[in-house]
């Protein structure tokens, strides 16, 4: 059996990385909501919002009391238009936040008002990832067969 690629690996490795990629996506949309958050509250310091492709992408919450800056993130958290049309300046403001890593934002609640929970946000990240296991696996099979099926043209 030959084991040698039959494309050059200049080819093969752009491939395998794209697809490392998207599986690894995969993977960390379907993550379960981590059993220790941590719940705190304060006033809102600063906001402001990311816009790819004239659509709102991130807001940026900055929570004076804790120092910290939230990542509200349309991928993976749903109605952040309603988030960012809601949000203030000196607003009351109560997150739920992974405290390892990066700070994750599963909860949130302005002015008294909950605008997401946990259970959502794993929910609306699943529904999001789900894309990322065909694209992973169409690489996949695109890798082997180039790899091992694909002949490589007859040299002169």
């Amino acid at each position: 059996m030959n084991l040698k690629p039959n494309v050059s690996l200049k080819t093969l490795i752009p491939l395998i990385i794209v697809c490392s990629f998207f599986s690894w996506n995969f993977v960390y949309s379907m993550k379960p909501v981590p059993p220790n958050l941590i719940t705190a509250s304060g006033t809102i310091g600063n906001i402001s919002a990311y816009e790819r492709r004239g659509h709102l992408s991130k807001i940026y919450l900055y929570v004076n009391e804790m120092d910290k800056t939230f990542t509200y993130d349309d991928s993976f958290s749903p109605n952040i238009e309603w988030v960012y049309a809601t949000a203030r300046r000196n607003m009351p403001i109560k997150v739920m936040y992974s405290g390892t890593g990066a700070s994750e934002l599963w909860g949130l609640e302005l002015n008294g008002e909950k605008f997401i929970k946990p259970d959502e946000v794993q929910a609306y990240r699943q529904k999001n990832g789900y894309w990322y296991l065909p694209v992973a696996a169409g690489l996949l099979l695109l890798i082997i067969y180039l790899t091992f099926f694909k002949r490589k043209e007859a040299q002169a």
